[in-house]
């Protein structure tokens, strides 16, 4: 395979990657395949988030002692992305440095690939996390809505803020439900209540 199309599938495999871990493994197994590679290793930062472990914790030196066959070659290279060196790549090779010059260029576009998808896993996993906040918040901004609403049905009932609050925290509690569920419930039995009134209703009888 020519080194222009090595690069291409290097390329190809990025871009179709859904993790930066599945990414690393195709792409040392293709250069396994065309090149010879025996193994990549890439060294982050420790205070990157969710750094795969088994990449990060081992050295360079230790990963060469690990290897099966004699290695003949390896470079280590930058980790970039955006410019921005985010780790190392050790590249290690079963051929000699008479091929010396293609394996540099290919390791260094390797570097420059796999540290676009570890950014881009990156940012995949804070948005991840901020949506999953988001979702708490609104999450606890609509119970907080029916909650209140709940509250002023029971006051209407007789009941005191405070103990239609417990109330509604007990019931959920007792019947299985979510403080949400129980306010929705409340609130959805006023309505049909209203929308036929019933004079002898007991109060505060939610089925």
């Amino acid at each position: 395979m020519k080194e222009s199309e090595v690069l291409s599938q290097v390329s190809l495999i990025v871009s179709k990657s859904e993790s930066f871990a599945e990414g690393l493994e195709q792409v040392r197994i293709l250069l396994e395949g065309v090149l010879g590679a025996q193994a990549l290793h890439v060294e982050l930062p420790a205070r990157e988030p969710s750094s795969p472990k088994d990449l990060a914790a081992r050295t360079a030196a230790e990963l060469l002692d690990t290897l099966e066959r004699p290695y003949r070659s390896f470079y280590v290279v930058p980790l970039r992305g955006r410019g921005k060196e985010l780790g190392k790549l050790v590249a290690c090779y079963a051929d000699d440095e008479s091929r010396g010059a293609v394996l540099e260029r290919v390791s260094n576009f390797v570097g420059q690939q796999l540290g676009m998808l570890w950014e881009r896993t990156c940012l995949a996993q804070n948005r991840a996390r901020l949506e999953k906040q988001l979702a708490a918040v609104r999450q606890d901004l609509a119970t907080r809505k029916a909650v209140q609403r709940a509250q002023g049905i029971l006051v209407t009932r007789g009941m005191t803020s405070r103990s239609a609050k417990l109330w509604l925290s007990l019931q959920a509690r007792h019947r299985g439900f979510s403080l949400l569920q129980m306010a929705q419930r409340v609130v959805a039995e006023d309505f049909v209540r209203r929308q036929n009134p019933e004079p002898e209703q007991e109060q505060c009888k939610i089925a």
